[in-house]
């Protein structure tokens, strides 16, 4: 079943998402283009670009049903930290300004409270 104001491919990636966070764990964005066999290339910043779009896509529609931000269990490798464009859009959906959101690890109490609502919801 197709979710309004989602694409098919935006659809795929939040079901991928879901399923993570059901198991209780993140997924690095290079491990979720793989699972979700996106014909994206990580080391392009165009293609990392439409990855973001995606993921915003996502947190925009989850956001629209006063749910928290899927895409906030998707992480970097590097850091095991949701990436700057995460916070960014958390500033345009009205959480505050990114850098003190980032700052304050605004993003690892979203991820607590995704993992909270999805995992109560089944």
């Amino acid at each position: 079943m197709i979710m309004a104001g989602l694409t098919k491919e935006q659809e795929k990636v939040k079901q991928i998402l879901i399923t993570h966070v059901i198991k209780g764990e993140c997924v690095v964005y290079t491990d979720l283009v793989k699972e979700a066999k996106l014909d994206l290339d990580m080391s392009n910043p165009y293609h990392r670009n439409l990855l973001g779009e995606i993921l915003g896509g996502i947190s925009v529609c989850e956001h629209s049903n006063g749910r928290p931000l899927l895409s906030s269990v998707v992480v970097l490798k590097k850091s095991l930290m949701p990436s700057a464009g995460f916070y960014k859009l958390a500033e345009e959906l009205g959480h505050g300004n990114w850098r003190k959101l980032k700052d304050a690890f605004w993003g690892i109490e979203e991820m607590k409270r995704t993992f909270a609502f999805w995992q109560n919801a089944n």
